[in-house]
């Protein structure tokens, strides 16, 4: 029922018409506008100058973002490095030899195991904890 009011109306003044030369009015004007700016060499000489300078913003831009990624990877790595000799550094000043105790008075502990004859043996100590 709306449709069949729609197209009545559109018959009677005919907006279907009107609104078509209207838009291809528009699109022509746009048109020629647009050939008239492109071809103006100012215009055309600032497009060039404002690519150029997008395209050497964008090419810094990955470079230094290229430096931040390699730093940041190598701050981890020597973070890491650190953290490993400080591991190494506390647990080699905490090993039973520094200590002078070789066996345990009750047996053996669980970083050593019985050998043979009752001889202990020591075993690296289990490392819990440490992620890398």
């Amino acid at each position: 029922m709306v449709t069949e009011k729609v197209k009545e109306v559109d018959q009677k003044l005919q907006v279907s018409e009107k609104a078509k030369s209207a838009f291809a009015a528009a699109e022509q004007t746009v048109s020629n506008a647009g050939s008239a700016i492109m071809k103006n060499s100012y215009v055309n000489t600032s497009v060039t100058w404002v690519t150029s300078a997008v395209d050497k913003l964008v090419k810094t831009a990955s470079e230094v973002g290229q430096q931040t990624k390699e730093k940041v990877g190598k701050t981890e790595h020597e973070n890491k490095q650190k953290m490993v000799d400080d591991f190494a550094q506390v647990y080699l000043a905490e090993s039973p030899k520094d200590s002078g105790q070789t066996e345990s008075p009750k047996g053996p502990g669980p970083n050593e195991s019985p050998k043979g004859s009752g001889s202990t043996e020591l075993k690296p100590a289990v490392v819990q904890g440490l992620v890398l």
